[in-house]
């Protein structure tokens, strides 16, 4: 789930910060709920997703980052242990890493077959082993670079190499 999420609000941002401070708000709600609910439920800290640096135009990307990552942090090592599995917490955690991959731009080992990525910047994009297609379109700048460092691993199907 948090790849699917990751990958889903990364090629939000390449399009542009707004599209993905909109996609990110419902997440980030949800997230603020499910946090304030693990500390009501199982008497943990209070923890706040700070929801308004997630979804902030424009985005500040190093902000956001280093905020995934401390809850990121937080969730596992700190509410976990306490929580005793938590179904709510497992769901903060998939949406926090994948508000991490996001904002991290991290595209890294995602499956992008059949993706129209034609129309994006993904400049500042780790895309190392990420899986694609024939049928993916890339942005014709970048093109030649992902054939190049892609190997098939299937007939039609390719992973970049993780330089």
């Amino acid at each position: 789930m948090a790849k699917t999420i990751g990958r889903d609000l990364a090629l939000m941002l390449a399009r542009n910060s707004e599209r993905f401070a909109k996609a990110a708000l419902p997440l980030v709600v949800e997230l603020d709920k499910l946090l304030k609910a693990a500390a009501d439920v199982e008497g943990l800290p209070p923890v706040s997703a700070a929801t308004e640096i997630f979804v902030a135009e424009p985005l500040d990307l190093e902000l956001a980052a280093g905020l995934a990552e401390a809850l990121v942090r937080t969730i596992e090592t700190e509410l976990l242990p306490h929580g005793l599995a938590l179904p709510i917490l497992w769901r903060a955690l998939g949406i926090t890493k994948g508000l991490r991959r996001a904002v991290t731009r991290d595209l890294r080992t995602l499956d992008l077959r059949g993706f129209d990525l034609s129309h994006l910047d993904l400049t500042g994009f780790s895309l190392a082993g990420a899986t694609w297609s024939k049928t993916t379109r890339w942005p014709p700048v970048i093109v030649d670079e992902i054939v190049a460092r892609s190997a098939e691993t299937q007939p039609g199907v390719f992973q970049i190499d993780l330089e």
